[in-house]
C-alpha cells in the first residue's frame, strides 16, 4: 500500500509532462500560423488560474475577518492558491509583451480613444498590472505566515491583528481584482462597458477557489490532520 502511492503519484507527473509537451509543441506549431489566436487563447486559459488564485486569496480574507468554522479545513488550501500569485504574475509577461497582438485600443491615438486614452495606454496597463501583483503578492503571504504563526503559537492579540488584517486584504481585493478585469478583459472590447464587470469576476474567483477547496479538504479527509474536521456535518 504505502509503496503503490508513490508510484502512481510519479506515472501522474509522466503523463502530465507528456501531456503538456505535447500541448506546448501544439500550440507552437499554431503559433506559427495566427499568433493572435493563440495569444488570445493562452489569455483564456491564465484567466481560469488566475480567478482560482485570486478567489483564495479573497476568502483567506474573508475566513480571518469573520473566524468561522466555515473555513477550518479549507483555509489552508485558500492561501496556498494566493500564495501562487507570483507565479502567475511571471505567466502574463506573454501578454504584456504582444498587447498590440491582443488589445485593439494598443496603438490608437489619444483623439481617437478621447477620455479613455489616459487609461488605455501601455504604460498605464503595465503600471497597473505591476502594481496589482504586488499588492496581491503581499497580502497572500502576509495572511498565510499571520496564519501559520497563531496557530503554531496562538496569542489572544494575534486574532485582532488578524481581523484587521483580513478586512484591510478585502477592501484592497475587491479594487484591485475589480479593475484587473476591466483592465484585462473588458478592454478587450474598448468600446463595450459594463458596470458589474468586477463584480462578476469577483464572484466566480470566490464560487472556484471555495469549490477546489472543498474539493481538497475532501480528498484528505482521512490524513491525521483532517480525519476530525473534513467530515459532512463540517
Amino acid at each position: 500500500m504505502s509503496d503503490s502511492r508513490p508510484r502512481g503519484e510519479r506515472r501522474l507527473q509522466i503523463v502530465g509532462l507528456l501531456a503538456g509537451t505535447a500541448l506546448l509543441a501544439v500550440g507552437g506549431a499554431v503559433a506559427f500560423g495566427s499568433p493572435v489566436a493563440v495569444l488570445r487563447a493562452y489569455l483564456v486559459a491564465w484567466a481560469y488560474w488566475w480567478t482560482l488564485a485570486v478567489g483564495g486569496l479573497g476568502l483567506a480574507c474573508l475566513h480571518q475577518t469573520t473566524s468561522g468554522r466555515w473555513g477550518l479545513v479549507t483555509s489552508r488550501a485558500f492561501e496556498a492558491m494566493a500564495r501562487t500569485l507570483p507565479l502567475l504574475g511571471l505567466a502574463f509577461a506573454p501578454v504584456l509583451l504582444r498587447l498590440g497582438d491582443i488589445y485593439p485600443w494598443y496603438g490608437v491615438d489619444a483623439e481617437t480613444l478621447g477620455n479613455r486614452a489616459m487609461w488605455l495606454n501601455p504604460q498605464a496597463f503595465f503600471g497597473r498590472t505591476t502594481g496589482y501583483f504586488v499588492v496581491w503578492t503581499v497580502l497572500a503571504w502576509t495572511v498565510s505566515s499571520w496564519s501559520g504563526r497563531r496557530d503554531s503559537a496562538p496569542k489572544p492579540e494575534q486574532r485582532s491583528g488578524l481581523i484587521k488584517l483580513g478586512a484591510a486584504g478585502l477592501l484592497l481585493f475587491v479594487l484591485t481584482t475589480s479593475f484587473a478585469a476591466l483592465d484585462w478583459f473588458m478592454s478587450l472590447e474598448p468600446d463595450w462597458y459594463s458596470t458589474i464587470y468586477g463584480a462578476l469576476f469577483i464572484i466566480d474567483a470566490g464560487l472556484i477557489a471555495l469549490a477546489v477547496g472543498i474539493l481538497t479538504a475532501w480528498s484528505r479527509r482521512d490524513s491525521a490532520a483532517m480525519r476530525e474536521y473534513a467530515t459532512v456535518e463540517s
